[in-house]
């Protein structure tokens, strides 16, 4: 069944955390090599868990302002779209930590000068830039652009990602 999301309707993206699988090159100390590649194969440690928000028309308008045509080729901020898609669509965080030991929780922190849809300050916004799981962040947010994903998106070479709905009723449908 179709659902209509409005920007005041809020989901979850869900990145596993998975263990690095040991490398026989540097025996788990991080070659560089095995970055990436051992995170595929490793055990599930965790889950960091982002509230979103969908994006408005208005919002993808702002972000496709990231786009330009140079010689007949389109090219695209990448850094800049993505700190901007990040501000605009991350409401909510839990499982990610400022301590190693997982004491700390990670607060988000808003702009109080923002829309009044709520950003993110920028400094917030280059914390999660900065996250080891950031690449999966990062390709999660800005799909979606094209609308609201549904199940699980696959980034090359990362940890899975999912979203998550409510499966209640939408007090936005007609006739309710």
């Amino acid at each position: 069944m179709a659902r209509i999301f409005r920007k005041e309707d809020r989901f979850n993206l869900v990145i596993d955390e998975l263990k690095p699988k040991d490398c026989p090159d540097c025996e788990g100390k991080g070659c560089g090599a095995c970055e990436y590649t051992g995170q595929v194969a490793g055990e599930k440690v965790g889950e960091i868990r982002f509230l979103l928000s969908p994006l408005s028309i208005e919002q993808k308008t702002e972000l496709n302002g990231f786009n330009r045509i140079e010689g007949g080729k389109l090219i695209t901020d990448d850094v800049g779209m993505t700190k901007a898609c990040f501000s605009m669509v991350i409401k909510g965080v839990s499982g990610l930590f400022v301590d190693s030991e997982g004491k700390v929780p990670y607060q988000l922190v808003f702009n109080p000068n923002a829309d009044k849809q709520g950003r993110l300050t920028d400094e917030c916004v280059s914390d999660l830039l900065n996250i080891q799981v950031g690449p999966e962040l990062a390709m999660g947010c800005l799909s979606l652009i094209k609308g609201i994903p549904t199940g699980k998106i696959a980034v090359p070479n990362r940890s899975p990602i999912r979203y998550e709905f409510d499966e209640s009723p939408n007090p936005h449908s007609p006739g309710k």
